[in-house]
């Protein structure tokens, strides 16, 4: 099974950059309580967004996307999007919340007058995990790993990503989701890849997991 990561675009990324479309969340912003992992304590991912769901929404070039990005773990899906999931199979995503969007900023002229309807979706947290070594990954702080949810204790951090390599099991039941050891990181299957190529969803920007890499450490080098 291929696996890619599903990233947020940038306005220089070929390709995808004139449908870039991010959001704001719009007062009131309620924010519930993290999940925990049930047998270290640690915090799974950051505070979960509540209802009411109403955003300020920003079309960087002529056409909304199908997918916007704000500063939450959710992000939003048209409804083109949402139809198509239903019809799909596909399993992972949950909320379908729909979205108030209390105000609209585009900032290419003569492009979509009006965005289309938004509902706020939520990404899963899988039994897969990832496997640090074939990854790559270099930690920096923390102390002893939670053999359930990989947490290091507070003040760890990951500078270094070489790659995203899931362990052999168990396998994802998700066709996106994150997964243990790398919280914030959507990883989608192949089935969802093509999903959205079928469909050519507008703002998605899916990088081959052998491919996504980050690095913290020449930004934070030890002193």
């Amino acid at each position: 099974m291929n696996y890619f990561v599903l990233e947020n675009p940038t306005l220089t990324d070929s390709g995808s950059a004139k449908f870039v479309t991010d959001f704001l969340e719009a007062d009131p912003f309620v924010l519930g309580k993290s999940a925990r992992c049930p047998a270290c304590g640690g915090l799974l991912h950051n505070r979960m967004w509540m209802p009411p769901h109403r955003v300020e929404l920003t079309a960087w070039g002529p056409r909304f996307g199908d997918v916007a990005f704000g500063s939450v773990d959710d992000f939003l899906v048209s409804a083109r999007f949402v139809d198509a999931w239903a019809a799909s199979g596909l399993v992972g995503l949950t909320g379908f919340d729909p979205v108030e969007i209390v105000k609209v900023s585009q900032r290419t002229k003569g492009g979509d007058v009006l965005p289309p309807a938004y509902w706020r979706v939520n990404t899963p947290f899988s039994r897969a995990a990832i496997d640090e070594q074939a990854s790559g990954i270099r930690w920096e702080g923390g102390g002893s790993i939670c053999s359930e949810c990989r947490f290091r204790g507070y003040g760890s951090t990951i500078k270094r990503l070489d790659r995203v390599v899931l362990e052999t099991a168990p396998r994802p039941a998700e066709d996106i989701f994150f997964a243990r050891g790398l919280w914030g990181v959507r990883i989608a299957s192949e089935r969802f890849a093509t999903f959205c190529a079928e469909h050519k969803f507008l703002n998605v920007k899916l990088t081959p997991a052998e491919n996504f890499s980050f690095r913290y450490d020449h930004l934070y080098p030890k002193t």
